[in-house]
């Protein structure tokens, strides 16, 4: 087995962010991207997992209607290669033919290789995982058989993200394609992005290609598709487990290896480091991104969001900004009865380092007569409040944000964290109210 993927081969690495379900985009894109590639003398030009309908498309796989329209873009995409000397693989959902009634899947998570002007092979992902955010064995069917494609002088192994993940199962994709001589290994992923998993993923490659002596060219989606965010970071690791190749985190973007040479910039513009310095600006970047794809994928413009004078409010805002823009983020406070001064003004403070538009709206008045209609003396309850009296306050804020939502047309992003959500300390219909928990997961 060759230890390099030498002989000249020249590859393209679509570091793509589809968006679920929008087959015209996602079809002109990865059009667009196979011209660049070929144009720069890229051989190969590899997309991620179901970029052609994005991932994940959930019970949508189970809709022959779905399916059947990513097949005629798939045939689209074959015959434009028609003529070009390059090579694509992608990701895409594939009928299952062996279907016999309504209660088996009806598809396969499948990857494609085209070549001049016709799909040259389909695999089929053969471990489907069932654990942590993941349903894939509800909606596919398992394929069952390894796959390998001469390209090059190379055999070429092709395997679907949890393919590499086997350490739960018993079936080995990489063993099977390591008894069959493969020279090295294609992996298309959309693998979720957490805390740690660039370390968790290098560790299990390295494994791999030590153990297997061969390389690994590891392409992954990146992007936000609702929760779940993907941070790209494709790599290609040697057979000794020495990165030679790593794209930025958090960016989408066609960028190119040229197999031939011994250093990672062949057709590179710029060389490509992990972008990423430090667990926080990770996070942080992974949360931007987050947002950004959030309003964008769901046809959202604008944002509100409620200030407080606290740090929450105020990380949440900031990252909507950087996010979306100032022009398109309204800060609001809503000063009550146990509201300090400080508070709303700390709240303005940011709003003009931020440049964002702010509104001051009291609920002082509401909270009044809600307690009078009730029976309570405002005066009496600021003195002795009682939980009700308290999560009133959060729930009339949760009130206003949502008005202003549906009157002006924006998004109201929930500014509650994590360990607050987690300990219930927080109130339901108040300050839990809202479209997306930025910093809340």
């Amino acid at each position: 087995m060759n230890p390099t993927i030498s002989n000249g081969v020249k590859i393209a690495i679509a570091q793509m962010n589809p968006t679920v379900g929008d087959y015209p985009a996602n079809t002109a894109k990865i059009l667009r991207w196979i011209g660049e590639a070929e144009e720069k003398g890229a051989d190969l030009v590899v997309f991620p997992e179901a970029a052609l309908c994005g991932y994940p498309v959930w019970d949508l796989a189970n809709k022959k209607a779905f399916v059947e329209a990513g097949l005629k873009e798939l045939k689209r995409i074959a015959a434009f290669t028609r003529g070009k000397k390059i090579a694509a693989v992608l990701g895409f959902i594939d009928k299952n033919r062996t279907a016999s009634s309504i209660l088996h899947p009806v598809s396969h998570n499948a990857l494609a290789w085209l070549e001049k002007g016709r799909i040259r092979t389909i695999y089929h992902k053969q471990l489907l995982p069932t654990y942590d955010v993941f349903l894939e064995k509800i909606f596919f069917k398992a394929g069952s058989e390894t796959k390998i494609v001469p390209f090059k002088g190379h055999k070429v192994g092709l395997t679907i993200c949890e393919d590499i993940w086997d350490k739960r199962y018993e079936e080995k994709p990489l063993a099977a394609l390591a008894k069959k001589k493969t020279d090295w290994i294609l992996n298309i992923s959309a693998s979720p992005y957490y805390r740690g998993v660039a370390e968790a993923r290098g560790r299990l490659l390295k494994g791999h290609t030590r153990h297997y002596g061969f390389p690994v060219l590891y392409v992954n989606q990146v992007g936000g598709q609702d929760d779940l965010l993907f941070d790209g970071r494709s790599l290609l690791m040697d057979a000794k487990g020495r990165v030679l190749f790593s794209a930025p985190a958090f960016e989408e973007g066609l960028f190119y290896f040229d197999g031939s040479r011994s250093s990672t910039s062949g057709l590179n513009t710029r060389p490509q480091p992990n972008t990423v310095s430090n667990e926080v600006q990770e996070v942080y970047s992974a949360l931007v991104m987050g947002v950004r794809d959030y309003f964008r994928k769901n046809g959202f413009k604008k944002a509100v969001v409620g200030l407080s004078g606290g740090i929450d409010s105020a990380l949440v805002a900031t990252i909507a900004v950087d996010a979306l823009g100032h022009g398109a983020v309204k800060g609001v406070t809503m000063p009550g009865p146990f509201s300090s001064v400080g508070s709303w003004k700390d709240s303005e403070e940011l709003a003009k380092r931020l440049g964002i538009e702010f509104e001051v709206r009291s609920i002082k008045q509401l909270y009044d007569t809600f307690l009078k209609k009730e029976g309570c003396e405002p005066q009496t309850a600021e003195s002795f409040p009682t939980l009700a009296m308290e999560n009133l306050q959060a729930r009339l804020r949760g009130m206003e944000l949502m008005f202003l939502s549906n009157d002006e047309g924006r998004l109201v992003l929930t500014t509650g964290n994590k360990s607050e959500l987690a300990m219930g300390y927080c109130t339901l219909y108040g300050d839990m109210a809202g479209g997306l928990a930025v910093i809340g997961d």
